[in-house]
């Protein structure tokens, strides 16, 4: 992974941002896709149990979402409710469950039903059938997440 990143053509230019970050995003994000590979080509897995074991292993790193063990939460205090569950949804390729969404938003329960139901009806987001529920992103939904910019902090709010 190292040499792939390092064999550019041309080098860092003095003057130039620092390169440290975006390369280590680099081969964090390589490093992911390598083993999403080795368990897709090497289990003995179906599809369906292959998608999950590496959706499991290959983990969102967004800047806004701080992730301590069971602790999840958005750090951008902008976000109206429904923004804030479209971006803990995106963070977490496994969904959330209601309990996990109060727990992260500290919203009321029955305010977080709404704003659950409103993704839902808006086709951004789905229920799955297992009680509890998980809620998942749909494609929509992630479109959206980028879209609207919802990943980063506005320049006012630099962390």
């Amino acid at each position: 992974m190292y040499t792939i990143r390092s064999k550019r053509r041309g080098g860092h230019v003095s003057g130039e941002l620092s390169p440290q970050r975006i390369d280590a995003l680099l081969t964090l994000q390589m490093a992911d896709w390598f083993l999403a590979e080795l368990v897709r080509v090497l289990g003995q897995l179906s599809l369906e149990e292959g998608q999950a074991l590496v959706d499991s292993l290959v983990q969102r790193r967004i800047p806004v979402v701080y992730r301590d063990r069971d602790i999840l939460v958005v750090t951008r205090r902008d976000l109206a409710l429904r923004d804030e569950i479209l971006v803990l949804v995106y963070a977490e390729a496994t969904g959330l469950t209601e309990n996990d969404i109060v727990a992260a938003t500290r919203a009321a329960r029955t305010t977080a039903r709404g704003a659950v139901e409103s993704l839902v009806d808006a086709r951004l987001a789905y229920k799955t059938r297992e009680r509890p529920y998980r809620l998942r992103l749909l494609p929509p939904g992630a479109a959206e997440v980028e879209a609207r910019g919802l990943l980063s902090y506005p320049q006012t709010q630099q962390q």
